[in-house]
């Protein structure tokens, strides 16, 4: 993560800091590349305004992606030209002004606005092919055909049946599905109760031609949807009919069909992966529901504090389905595993002996019994992007290191208290680091490396350390073994009887083709307040947090 990663892709183009932009290429479905095209002269007073344009008319309502990054100094804004009355607007989009934005809008043309006269140095903005359905004749109204074919997965429409007929000679090469099926909530007395909704039955059939001949492909989601986001590639050459239909309306989010081999510019969204014992959390009140969603929430609360508002699904870590879930879903999910519960490393899974109400767990087994072991593959191929909280973080890397028949080995070598000692038994009031937000205790200072990109928002002041990160572990990863395979960016140290032990705070892997990025930390959790910490410190987790998004968005956008 030290450096910003540069891609062979045509989409992005540098631009040089100050200097005026202009279109280089593009055509009218695909991308613009923009680049520099001079630099300003010296009496170019500070406060002209740069504009980044692209060129070419969109008529109809397009799904765009636009990304500039700007000076630590600049003050950007993204506007838009309004195709009726050919004003500029301010942009209301997902996300932060100097990082990736979604966009769904009708729009003449993108800008971005710079008060100083500092242009973005790396631009990127690109339109996602249209959907066949805008020219087809569907048995829908206007506004529920736009939510099919403009692919906004914010919300979506109820149906049971669906028939779209379409032009002669249409030819069609993809075809990408998007439905919502959330926990249900259930009162029983005065406790909510939430369950895993049923999975609808629908199915899907496309009828058209290949080589002169009818062919009639279903899609059924049974058989065809372990993820509920899928592309599937449909080539004909020519698409007569499509039909939907399902046995109880089903909460359909998106429905494309494309033309071309390119795919669409999707949304992310977030797969919350529960990393704590099945065991355990089923014990709880909801049987593990609430538990799980006790910790997507503050990545909720945490997307919000930095304008994101992605969809989230649930699921337990010891779920055999979740690697299906990565493999099959388009695009992939955004993997986070959870921060940790109340239990201690051990090579068995079961309850405190003494009755304490805390736990033993072995998160190094396969799902059968219990475990995240069956997620190993995916963390090794990085075949998704994965962020790790806490204990998450050091889950992932103890799949992504260890052999998972040598524990004990394993544990003896990439696990430490935070003392410094083994893992052994469980843990003691001396082996607790905690700074939380509402505590009179004081706070854990991490250093960090300003250069490294994830820590771009904190080093934007010259800062190297942080007292605004939020701590509560007993455990740590082993410092010295880590940073030999990881890029550490961020530690901190403990001290008991004047004996400190170095502790990994960031830790992360170079897209292959993902990152991996775990954190000891909790980005996720409430912030301090700025009666606690220095103003600009207490931004340090939103900033670490959308640095990481940022980061993750790019590689999937890159992965169509």
């Amino acid at each position: 993560m030290r450096n910003a990663r540069n891609s062979s892709l045509k989409l992005l183009a540098s631009a040089l800091l100050g200097g005026a932009l202009c279109l280089l290429g593009g055509g009218g479905l695909g991308g613009a590349v923009l680049g520099a095209c001079g630099a300003p002269s010296s009496d170019v007073p500070p406060s002209r305004v740069v504009a980044v344009t692209w060129s070419n008319e969109w008529q109809e309502p397009s799904r765009f992606v636009v990304r500039g990054v700007f000076r630590p100094d600049a003050s950007p804004r993204w506007e838009v030209k309004d195709c009726a009355i050919a004003s500029w607007r301010p942009l209301v989009a997902e996300g932060d002004e100097r990082r990736l934005r979604f966009v769904h809008e009708a729009v003449c043309g993108v800008r971005a606005v710079e008060p100083h006269g500092f242009a973005p140095n790396d631009v990127l903005l690109y339109r996602s092919p249209p959907s066949l359905l805008e020219g087809a004749t569907v048995d829908a109204s206007p506004s529920e055909r736009a939510v099919l074919s403009d692919g906004d997965l914010n919300t979506g429409y109820r149906t049971a049946s669906l028939t779209a007929t379409f032009l002669p000679k249409q030819k069609l090469r993809g075809l990408y599905v998007a439905v919502h099926e959330p926990a249900a909530p259930q009162e029983i007395g005065n406790t909510i109760y939430y369950s895993p909704k049923a999975q609808s039955v629908f199915s899907i059939e496309i009828r058209g031609l290949l080589n002169q001949r009818e062919i009639v492909q279903t899609l059924d989601s049974q058989s065809d949807f372990p993820s509920r986001r899928r592309y599937f590639e449909v080539p004909l050459d020519e698409v007569t009919e499509l039909t939907f239909s399902a046995e109880a309306p089903v909460d359909l989010r998106e429905l494309q069909l494309l033309a071309t081999d390119e795919k669409p510019l999707v949304s992310p969204w977030v797969l919350s992966v529960n990393a704590n014992p099945s065991a355990q959390v089923l014990e709880e009140e909801g049987h593990g529901i609430v538990n799980d969603r006790y910790h997507a929430s503050f990545l909720t609360k945490a997307f919000r504090r930095i304008g994101w508002y992605p969809p989230i699904d649930l699921v337990r870590g010891d779920d055999p389905a979740v690697s299906e879930w990565v493999q099959a879903s388009y695009p992939k999910p955004i993997v986070v595993l959870s921060g940790s519960n109340a239990w201690d490393y051990s090579t068995t899974t079961q309850r405190d002996p003494e009755g304490a109400d805390r736990w033993m767990w072995n998160p190094l087994l396969p799902a059968a019994s219990g475990g995240l072991g069956h997620l190993a593959p995916l963390v090794r191929g990085q075949e998704a992007p994965l962020l790790g909280l806490c204990g998450g973080g050091q889950i992932l890397a103890l799949l992504r290191e260890c052999d998972l028949n040598q524990v004990e080995e394993c544990y003896n070598k990439w696990l430490r208290r935070t003392t410094g000692e083994p893992i052994d038994g469980f843990w003691k009031p001396s082996h607790v680091v905690r700074a939380w937000p509402g505590d009179t205790v004081s706070r854990v200072a991490v250093e960090y490396d300003p250069f490294d990109t994830l820590w771009a928002g904190a080093g934007a002041t010259g800062r190297r350390l942080t007292r605004g990160l939020p701590e509560s572990h007993v455990d740590a990863l082993a410092f010295e073994p880590l940073r030999e395979r990881w890029d550490v960016s961020a530690t901190s140290w403990h001290c008991v009887n004047e004996l400190c032990t170095q502790i990994p705070e960031a830790f992360a892997l170079p897209p292959a083709p993902f990152s991996v990025v775990g954190t000891q930390f909790h980005p996720e959790r409430a912030v301090f307040s700025r009666t606690d910490v220095p103003d600009d410190e207490s931004t340090d987790p939103a900033s670490f947090l959308s640095a990481v998004l940022e980061q993750f968005a790019l590689e999937l956008f890159r992965d169509r």
